[in-house]
Formats: structure tokens, sequence, C-alpha cells
């Protein structure tokens, strides 16, 4: 409900359930969160519930929202309202969540830029990675599916599910 986590500076990185559909107005305000993953399926996102959250630099809001609050997220309050100057909005091309940062100001990058985006690396620190038996990555809510394509030309492809990420090998 509301204020669940208001504050609570020491709440550094949450994963909304999959059966949460909206999270309420000041649920995260104020909180010290540096990661934040929503679920695919969430509804909506209330006023205010993710303001003042200093450390959240970014947040990517999932195709399903369908309803924005005012100040959710980008705005600080110190006896008046202040637009964080270094936030960014990530989620797809005409969506609300694209409508919220062009309304507020907010850099928007649309999701759908950033799946063929490809890393390259001069000194092989991610080579042999398809051979890695236990490998971690983290991604912020985008893109669905990552793949690493090592010197063999074997691919690694990570694939979202939920808001979990699963490897499979593709020859």
């Amino acid at each position: 409900g509301p204020l669940d986590f208001a504050s609570d500076t020491a709440l550094t990185e949450v994963k909304i359930p999959s059966s949460v559909e909206r999270i309420g107005f000041y649920a995260f305000e104020g909180a010290g969160l540096t990661n934040l993953t929503l679920p695919p399926n969430l509804k909506a996102i209330e006023k205010c519930a993710f303001r003042s959250c200093a450390n959240l630099k970014s947040i990517y809001i999932p195709q399903s929202v369908t309803d924005l609050g005012g100040r959710f997220f980008g705005y600080k309050f110190d006896n008046k309202y202040t637009k964080f100057s270094d936030r960014t909005i990530y989620g797809h091309t005409d969506s609300v969540a694209e409508t919220y940062a062009q309304e507020n100001e907010i850099p928007f990058i649309p999701v759908e830029s950033l799946t063929s985006s490809s890393i390259t690396s001069t000194q092989n620190n991610i080579a042999d990675i398809g051979t890695e038996t236990d490998v971690t990555i983290s991604v912020a809510g985008f893109p669905d599916t990552l793949t690493l394509k090592g010197p063999s030309d074997a691919k690694t492809v990570f694939a979202r599910e939920e808001a979990e990420i699963v490897k499979s090998e593709k020859g």
C-alpha cells in the first residue's frame, strides 16, 4: 500500500513480483534505490511512487503500463518540487512512458532502438563467454534478448522470461 517503503534509504534494489499490477502512491518515496525491476504485467504507477529517489537515475517502464501518476519519477521535494537533471526513462515508442518523459522534459530512450546494440571488446574480456557455465548478466529491464557472439561464432543467448534472464546455447 501507500508509503510501504518510503524513506527506506537502506533499500537499494527491488524486484517487484509479477503478481503486482499497481505501485501505490509514495510507495518508494525517498528510498535508496539504485536498481529497480518492474514486472512485465504492471498496469499503473501512482503519483510520486519513486519521488525523491536520489540514486535511481533511470527507470524502464514496461509496455503494459497504461497509467502513470504525476511526478512518479524524476522529481524531489524539499518544500517545493524540483526536477532532477540527470534522469532517463526507458520505454516503448508511443507509450505512456514516452508521453510522461516528453511532458516532464526527461530524456526518453525507446527500447526498440536498443535491441540491435552490439558490444565490442578489444581486450577479450567477453571472449570465451560461451564456454562459461556460470554467467551473471544484469540488465536494467531491457532488451528482451541479449546475444553474445564468441570468436567461434557460437552464440550464447540470454532471453528474458518474466524478470529473469536465462541462458541458452545456439549453434
